[in-house]
């Protein structure tokens, strides 16, 4: 009996200490999922540390890094409602269950330890990524915006990539080489949320004077990388609201040079010219080149002026001259400078345009009236015309200087 007695004191000796021992390993440890991994990086769970207290190693990978991106626990895995779920704390490796958002041909390859056909690595809808197979223990080629899709993504028309956040708000903060993903944001979840954009989101100045008039808002500068010099930006300015100072016309509609988009998403990367006179027919041609190219138009000179004048869209002011889109006086019908019974009148427009010009300048009055598709004849009333009449269905006049005559 007293060895009997020795022997249950022994047994029971050990088995306290085994349980002493069992608490210390268990000490701190939390009833969730950090009880027995993760807890480093985050609260929910995913390694580092792996359920061996190792931070790196095959079962820690890139787990933060796909957390930080916002892909939650369930694109990958089935969590489990406790610890004691059927499956959770089996044999291992760890099983991969793709959850709906990577797609349904997505595998992953336990051997190699990577991933392929998902969509949060090779979105079908925004390809060109440098790392569309990726290791899970391997870094990432092409950096975090452009491993997955092209940085800027192909559909974007070569749209700056320090405006992501202008657009995507919910996913991405910061520009350019700052860019980060928003914790706990909408990036990778399968649906393209943009933010509520206008046209200038990605170009143009929304403060531009006069308010609230949008298309002029958007004409560039800045141009869609964020540039306010550039081939893009061009002359821009001058064209929509004429010259500050020489002013020769109050400007031009954006649609005198192209279409307006009826979207914001109309982003190609390329600048889709299509030139109009000002009565809306299409008219004159653009050559375009790295540095913006160049245009033959009715505006300039082309036809009925000077029809070699193809002004540089980088070419700041060589335009402003009366002799640069067409003669001064021109060289048609009965003008000065080609009629000598007018050579007196010289370069004074105001004889015969008196609403739109005087000697080498525009009027105020008449910058509405200039470069508009229509020749504005009214005769002035001088000593020297006294008044007068314009037909300008038969292109006669009838001054009292002199009686009916053709152009």
């Amino acid at each position: 009996m007293r060895n009997l007695s020795a022997l249950s004191i022994l047994i029971a000796v050990v088995a306290l200490s085994a349980c002493a021992k069992a608490r210390q390993v268990e000490e701190g440890r939390s009833a969730d999922c950090t009880g027995c991994h993760g807890g480093q990086d985050n609260q929910t769970g995913a390694p580092p540390f792996d359920t061996h207290g190792a931070s790196t190693s095959a079962a820690v990978g890139a787990h933060t890094a796909h957390l930080d991106a916002g892909v939650r626990c369930d694109g990958c895995h089935i969590v489990p409602t406790d610890a004691a779920s059927p499956g959770h704390m089996d044999t291992g490796p760890a099983e991969v269950t793709f959850g709906a958002v990577a797609g349904p041909d997505a595998v992953y390859d336990y051997t190699t330890h990577s991933c392929s056909s998902v969509y949060c690595h090779a979105p079908p809808t925004a390809p060109g990524g440098a790392a569309p197979v990726p290791s899970w223990n391997g870094t990432l080629a092409g950096g975090p915006c452009g491993s997955c899709h092209a940085d800027p993504p192909t559909s974007h028309g070569g749209v700056a990539d320090t405006l992501c956040e202008k657009c995507h708000a919910t996913s991405i903060v910061g520009a350019g080489p700052s860019r980060a993903f928003v914790s706990g944001g909408t990036h990778a979840n399968g649906t393209v949320e943009p933010a509520s954009i206008s046209c200038t989101t990605c170009h143009g100045d929304a403060a531009r004077l006069p308010a609230g008039e949008q298309l002029a808002d958007a004409a560039p500068p800045v141009d869609a990388q964020g540039l306010s010099s550039s081939a893009a930006v061009g002359a821009h300015l001058t064209h929509l609201f004429g010259r500050a100072t020489g002013a020769i016309s109050n400007g031009f509609a954006c649609t005198s040079c192209h279409a307006v988009p009826t979207s914001p998403f109309h982003s190609n990367a390329t600048v889709d010219v299509v030139l109009r006179d000002p009565n809306g027919a299409t008219s004159g041609t653009h050559t375009p080149s790295g540095t913006g190219g160049t245009c033959s138009t009715y505006c300039h000179g082309n036809p009925g002026g000077n029809t070699a004048n193809a002004p540089a869209w980088n070419g700041a002011g060589t335009q402003s001259a009366c002799d640069v889109c067409h003669g001064n006086s021109p060289p048609t019908g009965r003008h000065p400078s080609v009629f000598s019974s007018h050579a007196w009148m010289g370069t004074d427009c105001e004889y015969c345009h008196y609403d739109v010009a005087t000697t080498g300048a525009i009027k105020p009055g008449g910058l509405g009236l200039h470069v508009n598709g229509t020749k504005d004849v009214r005769l002035t009333n001088t000593s020297l015309i006294p008044g007068g009449s314009w037909n300008s269905q038969t292109m006669t006049c009838a001054p009292q200087c002199h009686g009916s005559r053709s152009w």
